[in-house]
């Protein structure tokens, strides 16, 4: 049986990370300051603050309809089963323009997303692995991602300049200006594929730490549990990292990224980002 694995850029993975793993990718695209982008080919983490300045203006959209049309025919007729797995549902309309051309395609399916960055990497390797070993069937595979509890907070996001946010339609303008004019710092959940308000606080690094430990003790109750910590460009982030694994005694596995810059464009300067991820297989396997 020949399965082909696509995803889009909010995995985190370049274009040339995700051809290394045999899969294939379709990049969202970017505008910084008027001009457009192709993430995870043009920009990647390694460069993004070269184009991102603390100024800019940063916008995003989804792969172009021609674009995605032409890769998943392809794949189509090449393969028996060809599995797409996009951004959060949620967060853009990337799924729905998916699931539109995945309608002319009998062995075509798009993942209900309610999620983004290494969880998206996490699911397909598992999902990948089931299908391979023929423990499960595609279908089967896609019914365990979709049917995970996304009702659980397991990713917290630590917007440093909440101007950011306001700017890309992630936060009322006017609730912007209200925190900004307190001082007030808030943390944002992932939930059910949204991002919602979670808490808030009057200093960063103080929010931050009573917040994320709080998460952690309700999560963290298997062995096979990694920290993601991201940011980007925090000048504080390796030492908050390091402070975060000392105040919840944790002795797993940290790994440290830069947000991806499809959502670092929406979080801005200064953000960080901690997932508190399960794992069905070894660690290693993933190669996050």
């Amino acid at each position: 049986m020949k399965l082909a694995i696509v995803v889009d850029s909010s995995c985190g993975l370049t274009k040339k990370e995700a051809e290394s793993r045999g899969w294939h990718f379709l990049p969202l695209y970017l505008d910084i300051d008027g001009k457009e982008y192709r993430d995870g080919i043009d920009i990647t983490s390694d460069n993004f603050l070269d184009y991102y300045k603390p100024t800019s203006i940063g916008k995003t959209s989804c792969t172009p309809i021609g674009e995605a049309l032409q890769l998943i025919e392809d794949l189509s007729k090449k393969n028996d089963f060809v599995v797409i797995y996009p951004i959060s549902m949620e967060l853009s309309s990337q799924y729905n323009n998916l699931e539109v051309i995945a309608r002319q395609f009998k062995n075509v399916y798009v993942i209900k997303s309610k999620r983004v960055c290494q969880f998206i990497t996490k699911d397909l390797v598992e999902l990948e692995k089931d299908v391979l070993s023929n423990e499960l069937t595609v279908k089967q595979s896609i019914a365990r991602i979709e049917k995970q509890n996304y009702s659980q907070v397991d990713t917290l996001l630590y917007p440093k300049d909440i101007s950011v946010l306001a700017r890309g339609g992630r936060l009322a303008p006017s609730a912007a200006k209200l925190a900004k004019l307190l001082k007030i710092f808030p943390v944002i959940g992932m939930q059910d594929g949204k991002l919602e308000k979670f808490d808030k606080g009057l200093t960063f690094n103080k929010t931050f730490y009573n917040t994320a430990v709080e998460q952690y003790k309700k999560v963290s109750k298997k062995k096979q549990r990694a920290i993601l910590f991201l940011d980007t460009n925090n000048e504080n982030a390796d030492d908050m990292c390091k402070e975060l694994v000392e105040k919840t005694k944790y002795n797993g596995i940290v790994i440290r990224k830069p947000i991806p810059p499809v959502i670092a464009i929406h979080t801005g300067y200064g953000a960080i980002s901690i997932f508190f991820v399960d794992f069905k297989l070894d660690i290693k396997e993933y190669k996050l």
